[in-house]
């Protein structure tokens, strides 16, 4: 059998960027499962690859598995009556394969004579001497050691949790019984070393504590995208990340759980949907903003402990408000934020203006339009002013210039459209314009999409690698960036444990058209002991004063005859939330969605 080097270089990937990648499936049995089925559809869809052989293997052991060993009976019951996933669910491949050559591998697979073809039509080992760019591996068997060098840039395989902590194990179920605020997945190409690997896509969600089901869907059904989006690197010629160093990993193997670790299991998940719907019945997110008399670089150091803020009083007497960003005029501070107002369930745009760090105008409202506001990135240009706020519910990212500054404005272009961007961050960066956002139809807080453009006003172009990256914990913008030193650092929501519960300051360590990579510096969190201690998820600096803001969960009455009807509805959501929230959102794009306050 032919055997292919591992070394193609980006200029020969680049030339193959108009024909689809030629590649092969490996699993177990004749039956795929939903979110495998969606990997393949997303690889074959738009010409990206070529399904060129489907090989069926035989696990290690036939029938192991089928009794549970002593100590180990509850997980299995448990999983079969009470987990019901929509990422697992079986689907006919019949569509998929219809035109496939389909071979199975028998006891001796690391041999030719291994293979025997269950249907007429050419011998597999023909086909795998083709020119095979890569083949996708979804068995739990091991793959045998001469495939692993079968097609170009290897063997893809998915493991389900976060490599550097997890190894093996049910998916999502350790995570939740740990008390682990993210789960992770990893698409990696395998080496001749169980303990080494090379990660072509990493994402961190985050965990659903009160439902395993919901936690495997959201990590499997997220993460199916993946080998299509390898694919799309592929051809546009960006394959060195493909080709790099394999890396080893330490983390300890993790076992199925014993009958002690599954009772403890199910009574932390009924605890958290205890705490949840308890939060629901009679808790009430409260934002409000603060002054820190220091620059925003301060934060860098140590996470911004130490530094005293000043909260502003209450602006609203029916919301809250938060998402502060300001911009110095004429020696005052201009104060832009989000004024959220319960009655109307929906956002406004308002404006102060300080001095010293007090107020000193009555708070105004300066933008209001049918749908969300929130986020209003304010910033000068050319001796103009211009204001990006969120509004996705419009899916449009609208530019506004002040036409009688600060309390008229008129739109002034819509720089990206189509897309229901959140919290949309523009600014000017090693002569380019830099537009940074997640999109609310792949995840709000989780995916991190690029755009670029020669001027304020475009052509604006998506990045080449977009989703550049896939962590709750970092990848939502969370302010205005700033540079110290020539280098740029970018501040992100972390919405692992909660949404807005804290801040990701970035170092921005590539940033291309088609490259973009950063590192975590440090992570702020609210002071636990301070007015606010829920969370914190705006950092913006304007005159030498850096603005924050801050979450507090406060109790809330409910009115007599009103508790039942808001049980029932706490009770039908976590019900819903149960049958997999991600699996429903991923089905159907097009659910209306509000920006969400809080």
């Amino acid at each position: 059998m032919k055997t292919v080097e591992m070394s193609v270089t980006a200029g020969d990937a680049t030339q193959k960027v108009m024909n689809p990648l030629r590649f092969a499936v490996f699993y177990d049995e004749l039956v795929l499962q939903e979110w495998q089925a969606r990997c393949l559809r997303a690889l074959l869809e738009r010409g990206r690859a070529r399904l060129e052989l489907v090989i069926v293997g035989q696990p290690a052991m036939e029938g192991a598995g089928s009794m549970p060993r002593p100590g180990r009976t509850l997980f299995p019951v448990f999983r079969r009556l009470f987990v019901h996933p929509t990422a697992t669910r079986p689907v006919d491949p019949a569509d998929l394969f219809a035109t496939v050559p389909v071979v199975s591998l028998g006891s001796d697979g690391d041999r030719p004579s291994g293979l025997r073809q269950p249907v007429a039509g050419e011998d597999p080992w023909k086909i795998l001497e083709q020119d095979l760019d890569f083949i996708l591996h979804f068995g739990s068997f091991p793959v045998p050691e001469v495939f692993l060098e079968a097609a170009r840039y290897g063997v893809w395989e998915f493991h389900q949790g976060d490599d550097e902590r997890y190894h093996a194990g049910p998916p999502g179920f350790w995570e939740i019984h740990d008390g682990e605020p993210v789960t992770g997945a990893v698409l990696r190409r395998r080496t001749g070393r169980p303990d080494e690997r090379v990660v072509l896509k990493k994402g961190f969600f985050p965990t659903v504590d009160y439902s395993w089901a919901a936690n495997m869907d959201r990590a499997l059904l997220e993460s199916a995208s993946w080998p299509a989006e390898v694919c799309d690197d592929i051809r546009r010629g960006r394959v060195s990340y493909l080709l790099a160093p394999p890396v080893r990993t330490t983390a300890p193997v993790r076992d199925l759980p014993n009958n002690r670790q599954t009772l403890r299991f199910v009574q932390k998940v009924s605890g958290n949907i205890a705490i949840r719907a308890g939060n629901r019945l009679f808790r009430r997110t409260e934002w409000n903003i603060g002054i820190v008399h220091q620059p925003v670089d301060r934060f860098l150091q140590q996470s911004g402990t130490g530094l005293k803020v000043d909260w502003l009083p209450a602006l609203s007497d029916h919301g809250f408000v938060a998402d502060p960003f300001g911009i110095e005029k004429d020696g005052r501070i201009h104060l832009f934020f989000e004024e959220y107002d319960r009655r109307l369930g929906k956002g406004v745009i308002s404006h102060v203006e300080l001095d010293g760090g007090a107020v000193v105008s009555p708070i105004r409202r300066v933008l209001d339009l049918p749908v969300h506001l929130s986020y209003p990135y304010v910033f000068e240009h050319d001796g103009r002013v211009y204001c990006l706020p969120e509004t996705s519910e419009a899916r449009e990212i609208a530019l506004y210039q002040a036409v009688n500054f600060p309390h008229e404005w008129r739109k002034a272009a819509v720089l990206v459209d189509g897309i229901a961007a959140a919290d949309a961050t523009v600014f000017e960066f090693g002569g380019r314009w830099w537009l940074f956002c997640t999109d609310v139809d792949a995840g709000e807080n989780l995916r991190l999409f690029i755009w670029h453009a020669p001027a304020l006003f475009g052509p604006w172009r998506p990045h080449a690698a977009n989703p550049v990256k896939t962590d709750i914990r970092s990848s939502r913008p969370a302010g205005r960036p700033f540079t110290r030193d020539g280098v740029l650092f970018r501040s992100a929501q972390d919405c692992s444990r909660t949404y807005g519960g804290g801040i990701t300051l970035n170092r921005v360590t590539r940033l291309t058209p088609g490259e973009f990579a950063e590192e975590a510096v440090t992570v702020i969190q609210p002071d636990p002991t301070g007015d606010y201690p829920d969370g914190i998820h705006t950092l913006s600096e304007a005159g030498g004063l850096t603005f924050v803001d801050g979450k507090r969960l406060v109790f809330r009455g409910i009115p007599r005859g009103a508790w039942v009807r808001r049980l029932m509805t706490v009770t039908s959501g976590i019900r819903r939330a149960r049958r997999s929230p991600v699996a429903r959102r991923i089905g159907s794009p097009s659910l209306p969605v509000r920006g969400n306050p809080s």
